[in-house]
């Protein structure tokens, strides 16, 4: 399957569909390995302000989900241990594992991490790219059709039109990924379907309207 995730900068509400968020989670352990139940997870969004708190259960383990994109102040928290603090930017639809391992606490003593978002995506199958604001707004774009954008991802191409392979899809010249037909593509738009049930074509147009573009093949 092949899906092609918009997102819209002009909508703000918080409850933004999970295909456009990222996801944070992991175990928080002290220095011998043992897992820490009861510890405080707090995520700050650095730009909104937005805060979404946690509690590890038995096995230490936590889970933020619907997170915002962007930059996250991530700091775990126990009676008896030094808090840390990690900082870490995610972007759409990642899934990020975050461990914590929390020393115990000195004299007015704190750990502050700077953590990069791995290149390697190694919690799912999943191959994406995310096509970001600068390239939208600055890319020539014919009609401003947002459907050329899936171009600049590897193995996507757009059929000229008027070809056989353009007709058998039905679909005028709408992307092939890696091969498939156009009409195997899914098109959401902030989490919402917006393709056309007879034709597979994408009922959203206008590309100036999109802060973010995501393509994902699974």
């Amino acid at each position: 399957m092949v899906c092609l995730t918009v997102w819209l900068g002009v909508i703000a509400s918080a409850a933004v569909a999970q295909t456009n968020t990222a996801e944070i989670g992991g175990v928080v352990r002290d220095v011998s390995g043992g897992v820490l139940p009861g510890a405080d997870v707090v995520a700050r969004h650095v730009v909104s302000g937005t805060t979404l708190a946690r509690v590890t259960d038995g096995q230490g383990r936590f889970f933020l989900p619907a997170l915002r994109i962007g930059q996250w102040d991530v700091v775990v928290s126990l009676s008896g241990f030094a808090p840390q603090h990690h900082t870490i930017v995610v972007e759409m639809g990642q899934s990020v594992a975050l461990d914590f391992t929390l020393k115990v606490a000195g004299v007015a003593e704190q750990v502050r991490v700077e953590v990069v978002a791995p290149m390697l995506q190694a919690t799912s199958a999943e191959i994406s790219d995310v096509i970001e604001n600068r390239q939208v707004v600055q890319l020539p774009l014919n009609g401003r059709q947002f459907l050329a954008l899936a171009q600049l991802s590897d193995s996507v191409v757009i059929p000229p039109g008027g070809t056989r392979g353009d007709a058998l899809q039905q679909a005028g010249p709408l992307p092939n990924v890696g091969g498939q037909r156009s009409g195997h593509n899914v098109y959401l738009l902030d989490g919402a379907t917006c393709r056309s049930s007879s034709r597979s074509r994408s009922t959203f147009r206008p590309a100036s309207a999109c802060r973010r573009c995501r393509r994902a093949t699974s």
